[in-house]
């Protein structure tokens, strides 16, 4: 592959992955995305939440103005006992992340930001999309890697970024080439599961059952639950329960299983007019159940192989964190790959390869990327952690604070005035694309898309 152009092989075709797409579209850089199922935009998972941070991302890739419009920003929040008293009520509690920010955060359906992530890209870069393509085998050398598929295809690249999600297929065969070439780095590398579970979760997709902007958190010892009503006759329920032993283990739910689990709730409040139960069968678009995957792999690339999003972390859904850390990820491996890319194309008249990066030229850059993006995790990770907590009053600490400081007035004012914007403020954005900043905010971004001085990432 010494004289092709620089190819990147996406595994997965999620937002992470199509996040990856544009921004490499964006950079003219070559790629091929590879989805194990049989279409992009399938009515499955639940909403998804999205802070300022994407929305900017989004901006810079050109479709901000027509995918706004397909979620609903949540504007306030009440706090629920399992029988139905309210013990706090914010109608404004994200007014402080709209001031500071320029628009609070957002609430789609799973399958409507797949769907217009697809449709946004350029006719010929959707052709790259290729569906029903399941990893079963990775293999590289010096020059690049090749990825075959469960249908027998083989697709060969200089880059394989895993966006295959929690189970990531990418990631095992990332482990198993380090420690085929160094049996030593099975002391070192992170473990075929990496990541532990201490709670599940069942999720519906469903017709609403009041107006949009709607949201709820009913907290009990253990369990919690969460209720969105989002547009388009869409509205989305999260019930979790702690595990009785955390585990690394992977448990599959059947749909009957996800309906027992939501009967367990079904006299919990929602809503001052309804309970979970009220929610029947019928009601429902999509629904299932999973376990809450929580922590960070310690090894995120070897060799010509990087993962991205829930591939390399994964925190609990409560604080909304994970896209938007996925987008993250995404951005910076684009911002990276632009830079030296754009270097070796000055370079291409000389011997044959002499544009293309090395594996010796691409392992800073990738270390970078993983020292740069598990820094930040930290915080997302400690918060996403303590949230669920708080909601399922995991300890007496835990209680008092979701019973009685999180949800006050106070620490709201405190969290999204003195603690938030030190990190929201930090949002990647591509480097090397310009386009107006779609919000006026109180806080500066670090990171300015409309030609601003940012630091060098």
């Amino acid at each position: 592959m010494e004289n092709d152009r620089f190819k990147v092989i996406i595994a997965g075709g999620g937002p992470v992955a199509l996040t990856l797409a544009h921004a490499l579209v964006k950079a003219d850089i070559d790629f091929v995305i590879l989805e194990q199922a049989q279409t992009i935009t399938k009515d499955t998972g639940a909403g998804v939440g999205m802070g300022p941070g994407v929305l900017r991302v989004i901006k810079q890739f050109g479709f901000y103005e027509s995918f706004v419009k397909s979620g609903v920003e949540v504007t306030g929040r009440t706090w629920f006992t399992p029988e139905g008293n309210a013990f706090a009520h914010q109608p404004f509690f994200f007014k402080y992340v709209k001031k500071n920010h320029g628009h609070g955060p957002i609430i789609c359906n799973r399958s409507d930001i797949l769907r217009r992530f697809y449709d946004a890209l350029p006719e010929d870069a959707k052709a790259k999309v290729l569906l029903d393509k399941k990893v079963t085998r990775v293999d590289a050398d010096k020059h690049g890697v090749s990825v075959t598929c469960a249908d027998g295809s083989t697709h060969r690249g200089h880059l394989l970024v895993g966006c295959d999600g929690t189970h990531s297929a990418v990631r095992s065969a990332m482990r198993r080439r380090a420690i085929e070439e160094d049996p030593r780095n099975e002391a070192r590398w992170d473990a075929e599961q990496p990541f532990l579970s201490t709670y599940r979760c069942m999720w519906g997709s469903m017709r609403q059952k009041c107006p949009p902007d709607y949201a709820s958190e009913t907290c009990s010892k253990d369990r919690s639950a969460m209720h969105y009503v989002g547009l388009d006759d869409r509205a989305w329920i999260f019930l979790y329960e702690k595990l009785d032993a955390p585990t690394s283990g992977r448990v599959r739910f059947s749909p009957d299983d996800a309906l027992a689990f939501k009967d367990r709730f079904a006299d919990w409040a929602l809503h001052p007019d309804y309970r979970v139960g009220d929610f029947t069968k019928d009601d429902m678009i999509s629904f299932g159940a999973s376990l809450l995957e929580e922590g960070c792999c310690k090894r995120w690339f070897h060799g010509r192989i990087v993962l991205a999003g829930d591939a390399a972390h994964k925190v609990c859904p409560q604080a909304g964190m994970g896209l938007n850390d996925g987008v993250q990820d995404a951005v910076c491996i684009a911002n990276k790959l632009n830079k030296i890319v754009s270097a070796k194309r000055g370079k291409q008249a000389g011997q044959a390869g002499h544009g293309l990066p090395s594996t010796a030229e691409l392992s800073p850059l990738l270390q970078a990327y993983q020292d740069e993006r598990i820094k930040e995790m930290e915080m997302s990770l400690s918060t996403s952690a303590a949230y669920a907590r708080w909601q399922a009053f995991a300890n007496p600490f835990y209680y008092f604070l979701g019973r009685y400081v999180v949800c006050s007035q106070f620490m709201t004012y405190v969290m999204h005035n003195l603690i938030a914007p030190k990190t929201f403020c930090r949002f990647l954005t591509l480097n090397y694309v310009e386009t107006e900043e779609p919000f006026k905010t109180a806080v500066p971004w670090l990171y300015p898309i409309d030609g601003g001085k940012r630091p060098d990432v």
